[in-house]
């Protein structure tokens, strides 16, 4: 059984997200971390088997939020899991984050909140099976629209 990580510190997209990711037929077991100190302790410490993570740019530092605190947990998570793929969610669609993250290899996708729930079982299914190459080496699909 493929394992999903998603990391999310809102309570309410997460419960969206294990919904439809579940519905979803994908195959995979969840688990939630809710910020980069939970990733962390129980991901990098640990030896874990992950086939693909969903991270929010935007994450709690000490009661409040960095828009780039996602950026670390990226950086983090593809030095210990280099061939699985990334999805970045998030409600930042500015120009600057999104091409922030095409250093990055392991992003193959860059979802803009409000998401499409197709669009990001679409996304997941191709990371899952590794059909999603052309949206990875710096070069992330963009579902939504910049500003």
């Amino acid at each position: 059984m493929k394992t999903i990580l998603v990391v999310e510190d809102e309570i309410t997209t997460w419960m969206a997200l294990e919904f439809q990711l579940r519905r979803s037929n994908l195959g995979a077991t969840l688990h939630r971390a809710a910020g980069h100190e939970e990733v962390a302790d129980s991901w990098l410490k640990r030896s874990r088997e992950l086939d693909l993570a969903i991270i929010d740019l935007q994450l709690p530092v000490e009661n409040a939020i960095n828009p780039d605190r996602g950026f670390d947990v990226i950086a983090r998570i593809q030095e210990k899991y280099p061939a699985t793929p990334i999805i970045v969610l998030t409600g930042r669609n500015d120009k600057v984050a999104y091409e922030r993250t095409h250093s990055y290899p392991s992003v193959c996708y860059f979802i803009i909140k409000p998401w499409s729930q197709a669009r990001l079982i679409e996304a997941a299914a191709a990371c899952l099976g590794d059909t999603a190459a052309s949206g990875r080496a710096g070069n992330p699909v963009l579902i939504g629209k910049l500003t």
